[in-house]
């Protein structure tokens, strides 16, 4: 079983553009690895922070009916 990642695109005013997809295993492939400085992390300690590109997910309603 592979899971499924979901992410809601916002605009400049936290308004959702578009719903976003893609299997788990495909998003481990597609990051960049490369990792950044983040902020804090729900503990409280520093956490990093990896780029994803968005050309690398697909909509949500066309990804659902592809599975």
């Amino acid at each position: 079983m592979d899971a499924i990642y979901v992410v809601e695109e916002v605009d400049a005013h936290r308004s959702t553009v578009d719903w976003w997809a893609i299997k788990f295993s495909d998003l481990l492939k597609g990051c960049s690895w490369i990792q950044q400085g983040g902020g804090a992390g729900m503990g409280g300690g520093r956490s990093s922070t990896l780029k994803v590109p968005k050309a690398i997910f697909t909509q949500l309603n066309t990804f659902l009916t592809t599975i």
